[in-house]
């Protein structure tokens, strides 16, 4: 999912964080992590997930010479798993906030007719 936002966002904006990934598996630290999940949508809340950090990301820092890189914790606990991701981008405004859950909402802008495609 990240390689795709990857190339999506290096489409865009010819520019593109990176990832840092931190695994932390509390029953075994030497274990890697292995679930039992449906890949096509866990796959499908990553990317649209790793779109939102990429385009907020580069958005905030387009005058700085380097990108913060994208940080995600996968964490393992006894009876559930988490995953964190993070970005630098300047969060979203408070009166907001009620409306970042409806399906269809989003903060990017309209695109226009013609241009080849959706922004990030």
């Amino acid at each position: 999912a990240y390689n795709m936002a990857k190339l999506l966002c290096d489409k865009y904006y010819m520019a593109s964080p990176d990832l840092e990934i931190e695994e932390v598996n509390a029953s075994n630290s030497q274990q890697p992590i292995s679930i039992v999940y449906v890949p096509s949508h866990l796959y499908h809340m990553l990317f649209e997930l790793f779109k939102n950090a990429m385009r907020a990301t580069v958005e905030s820092h387009e005058n700085s010479p380097r990108l913060p890189a994208i940080k995600v914790m996968v964490a393992l606990g006894q009876e559930d798993l988490s995953i964190k991701m993070s970005d630098r981008g300047m969060g979203v405004p408070l009166r907001k906030i009620e409306r970042l859950f409806s399906y269809m909402y989003s903060t990017a802008p309209t695109p226009q007719l013609g241009t080849g495609g959706a922004p990030l």
